[in-house]
């Protein structure tokens, strides 16, 4: 399925397959990629390509989230809403 939902830095989304929650940490449209994390903490890039690939819905953000705990905050890009 192509996804018409555009990557917004700090939204949540699912990813319907898999069932798995996760938010935007950043988007570098020169590099053409998408920088995410999970739930769990675990970082993760997509190209925009593949993102356009895959099947997602807008969500909220879990309660049981937390956030990053590894690295500096500014330097992922991450924006506290």
């Amino acid at each position: 399925m192509i996804s018409e939902i555009e990557p917004v830095e700090g939204n949540w989304y699912t990813l319907l397959e898999r069932n798995i929650d996760f938010t935007v940490v950043a988007v570098d449209e020169e590099e053409g990629v998408v920088q995410i994390q999970y739930v769990d903490g675990d970082l993760d890039e997509v190209d925009l390509d593949e993102w356009a690939e895959l099947d997602l819905e807008v969500s909220e953000a879990p309660d049981d989230w937390r956030k990053p705990i590894d690295g500096d905050l500014d330097d992922m890009g991450y924006v506290d809403r």
